[in-house]
């Protein structure tokens, strides 16, 4: 019984449903207190949970805790090694982590949880092509999952191809088509089409039991390039304030990425710089970096303060020790991204 709701949780991560998947396996858990793989399981949903369910440094602390039950139970899980090395807040390093990563793609090639824990990083850290790689063998060993065709587009967009990452989101839409509104509505919300990114975006709210009346009024006050920042500000805190409390987070962070798509760069670099960047530790601005190197077509990579903000992060320590990433490079002792 426990493993047919382990079975249950795992098949919740393809939609990304992280709540449903958390609940289904702590009654597992319940059920069969020795359970390791479902520690295991936990400590990643507990990942993907940080900076959308909850805080990002509360979901890292969650994720090294069942990790290390899960360890105490059978401490050969290399999937769990790896996640606990990642909760753990008196070793944490952003490059440990990605390599703990790589370790279990390598030992565990089937492990297409791995391959997603390593693919954010990867993209978090600018190897865009090295996550482009990891996405197809996911895509490969999972084709019908709608997450790891998710990663797929991720990864091709992000790298310019664009042709192919629009393919890659029509089979996300296919195979999970009231997940995808959101991600597809963030696309033509940078691609300037703006009725196809309402209708979406408005489509997922409704899907979700959420209010969706504020959609169009906020891309259409937002488009002012005089008044659209000034406007953001003041409606996005309104709008989260109207959410359900279990949807509020996730929304505020939702919606301060709309600083990004439309251009406001200035101020989205303010909002990620106010975030403890300390490098050690998790923060609720990973999100706003990955996003930015996903849609880096924006200027977000050529800012001013991108290199500031890679350096916050402990990412320029990455590219010192592992190699420059795709879009930068170091010239004259000094590093310089397109």
């Amino acid at each position: 019984d426990a493993y047919v709701l382990f079975l249950r949780a795992r098949s919740s991560l393809n939609v990304l449903d992280y709540r449903n998947a958390e609940e289904i396996l702590l009654e597992a858990i319940e059920l069969d207190p020795k359970f390791a793989e479902a520690y295991e399981l936990l400590a990643f949903i507990y990942r993907g949970q940080a900076g959308l369910v909850v805080e990002s440094a509360k979901g890292q602390k969650l994720m090294g805790e069942a990790a290390a039950r899960a360890l105490a139970i059978d401490p050969d899980l290399v999937f769990a090694q790896a996640l606990y090395h990642s909760g753990n807040l008196d070793t944490f390093s952003i490059l440990g982590e990605l390599e703990a990563f790589e370790r279990v793609v390598r030992e565990a090639q089937n492990n297409t949880l791995a391959m997603s824990a390593l693919f954010f990083d990867l993209e978090l850290a600018g190897y865009l092509q090295e996550a482009v790689g990891v996405a197809e063998r996911y895509v490969d060993l999972e084709p019908l999952s709608p997450i790891a065709n998710d990663r797929l587009f991720t990864a091709l967009y992000a790298v310019g191809r664009t042709s192919e990452a629009m393919a890659a989101l029509r089979v996300v839409d296919h195979l999970d088509p009231d997940g995808a509104n959101w991600a597809i509505g963030e696309v033509n919300l940078v691609e300037r089409r703006d009725e196809a990114a309402i209708a979406h975006f408005e489509a997922q709210l409704e899907q979700d039991g959420l209010p969706s009346n504020w959609v169009r009024d906020l891309v259409t006050g937002a488009r002012d390039p005089a008044a659209g920042q000034a406007y953001l500000d003041r409606r996005i805190p309104q709008i989260v304030a109207s959410m359900p409390e279990k949807n509020a987070y996730e929304m505020q962070e939702l919606l301060t990425r709309w600083y990004l798509y439309l251009g406001f760069l200035d101020r989205y670099f303010e909002l990620i710089l106010a975030t403890d960047l300390a490098g050690s530790i998790w923060t609720d601005a990973d999100f706003l970096l990955y996003f930015g190197n996903l849609f880096r077509r924006v200027g977000f990579t050529v800012h001013p303060k991108y290199l500031e903000v890679a350096e916050s992060f402990g990412i320029i320590d990455i590219w010192e020790q592992r190699g420059a990433p795709d879009f930068c490079e170091k010239v004259g002792g000094q590093w310089v991204c397109e």
